[in-house]
């Protein structure tokens, strides 16, 4: 099965005490991934289904069953690369969130199984979409590469000119910026007119925000805090300068539970599905507990003055592998 495994390594006489012994880690990784081509699907008029082999195992006869009633049944399909697309017509697909289930099947005998989810809403001009092959965002209809920075300065705000950083770090080509918003919801509440003059010159000047609401989703899930969700997502959902949703910053590292932002998450994407959510983790090890409680992962190593710039990398690749 995949997973982590601890392996004990030992030499020594059958007999006797073992003269060197030494814990080993071993991973397995899935032996398919299966998934949607894209997070979302709102103008295409096809979605598709991808399955992506680590391996190609050896069988005269590889195909995957696939059933779900956005397939209109059962569907079987012959693998015969790494990799495999199997276009959906979307025609006749309701709105909502449709769930395939995929077998993959080598002469007959089942190896894995696997489910996606296919995302369809109605088209939107701010959407934003994540192509699962590339991993890379979709803006405009467009690949988009963000290139940004975060603004960590309290109750940003509230002083006499934050739109001045747009002007001053446009010039210098950067298109996403995240203002933290450590504050309480009154006062989130209280300058909403000042963020969405804020936003609106974000996007005059070509800056994607990545929105801040972890003031709000790192808190335990009420009935009290789902209303303010709600109140800060329908105001902004529709800003043509929103990127995406950022819901926490290293929650592993705080001891945080996935439930919490599983939950969170849940209900962000029944108000917004066309903008995806965000973590950032200092802990890329514990990553992978977290996915369901977000679309895209993020990492912090901060490696100048004290690691090599190669660790960004090696910490991407971490989670790469663990989710």
């Amino acid at each position: 099965e995949p997973g982590d495994y601890e392996l004990q390594f030992a030499i020594g006489p059958a007999d006797g005490a073992p003269e060197f012994e030494q814990l080993l880690s071993a991973r397995v990784y899935p032996l398919v991934r299966f998934m949607p081509g894209l997070s979302l699907y709102t103008r295409e008029k096809q979605a598709e289904l991808v399955l992506m082999l680590n391996e190609m195992p050896a069988a005269e006869v590889l195909q995957a069953r696939l059933s779900g009633e956005v397939l209109g049944g059962t569907r079987t399909v012959d693998v015969t690369g790494m990799e495999t697309v199997v276009p959906i017509e979307l025609q006749d697909v309701a709105d909502g969130a449709h769930e395939v289930q995929c077998a993959l099947v080598a002469d007959g005998e089942t190896l894995a199984q696997g489910e996606a989810t296919i995302r369809k809403a109605p088209p939107k001009p701010n959407e934003v979409k994540i192509d699962y092959r590339s991993r890379g965002l979709i803006v405009d209809g467009k690949p988009f590469f963000p290139f940004g920075f975060y603004i960590h300065r309290g109750r940003y705000f509230d002083q006499d000119d934050p739109q001045f950083v747009l002007g001053l770090e446009g010039a210098f080509g950067f298109n996403m910026i995240c203002v933290y918003q450590n504050f309480d919801f009154s006062f989130r509440s209280e300058v909403r007119p000042i963020v969405n003059d804020f936003l609106d010159r974000a996007d005059a000047t070509g800056f994607r925000m990545h929105y801040d609401v972890r003031n709000m989703t790192d808190q335990e899930a009420s009935e009290e805090l789902a209303g303010q969700i709600e109140e800060d997502v329908i105001a902004h959902r529709d800003d043509p300068a929103l990127l995406c949703w950022y819901l926490s910053d290293e929650p592993a590292g705080r001891g945080n539970p996935p439930e919490r932002y599983i939950a969170h998450n849940r209900q962000m994407k029944q108000l917004d599905p066309w903008h995806p959510t965000t973590m950032v983790f200092c802990v890329p090890s514990k990553a992978h507990e977290y996915a369901d409680g977000m679309d895209i992962l993020m990492v912090d190593p901060y490696p100048v003055d004290h690691s090599p710039l190669t660790r960004v990398a090696d910490t991407v690749d971490v989670v790469r592998d663990a989710t």
